[in-house]
């Protein structure tokens, strides 16, 4: 699939933090060269919010753990539990580490699906090693990573910075 709609390039930010190979020019994933499933869930072609709902969330958790993803990085999300999602992530935990994004509103409210026990929930902190003004926070965190200011592959080619906590979670992933 394309990386295009809203988030135009949040999968290639994501899959460059965790994997890119390293050639001398940009930069290198955490584990680069490691195989990235790429597996679509939201519909960002659709408008600028790039809607989605757990339902599908759920799907493609299942599908990535059912062909072998041994890390599922888990870069989206909402406030609202799900029961759907709730269970296809107990599901994958049995074959696969479930890494997820704590959310970029500033809050402290639990951020699903990183707030479920079964998954790392990682926040985002700046190169002082703060929290980051954005970052959700609260004692449902597992970790905290790097967020802010991060270079990264770019869709289309070359390189770009971005923050959120979605790169914070790429580099746990990666690691």
């Amino acid at each position: 699939p394309t990386d295009v709609g809203a988030a135009k390039g949040h999968g290639t930010h994501v899959a460059g933090i965790v994997a890119a190979v390293a050639n001398g020019t940009g930069t290198a994933g955490v584990s680069y060269g490691a195989k990235v499933m790429v597996v679509r869930v939201l519909d960002c072609s659709a408008g600028s919010d790039c809607p989605g709902n757990y339902a599908d969330m759920a799907d493609g958790i299942q599908f990535a753990a059912d062909n072998g993803a041994r890390v599922i990085n888990l870069s989206l999300g909402g406030y609202a539990d799900s029961a759907t999602l709730r269970d296809a992530i107990r599901e994958a935990a049995g074959t696969s580490v479930l890494v997820g994004g704590a959310g970029n509103d500033d809050s402290s409210s639990p951020f699903y699906p990183a707030a479920y026990p079964e998954v790392i929930a990682v926040a985002a902190s700046t190169d002082t090693n703060a929290k980051t003004v954005f970052s959700n926070y609260g004692p449902w965190l597992t970790l905290v990573a790097p967020g802010a200011a991060i270079r990264t592959t770019a869709n289309g080619g070359g390189y770009v910075t971005q923050n959120g906590t979605s790169l914070a979670t790429a580099y746990v992933a990666g690691a």
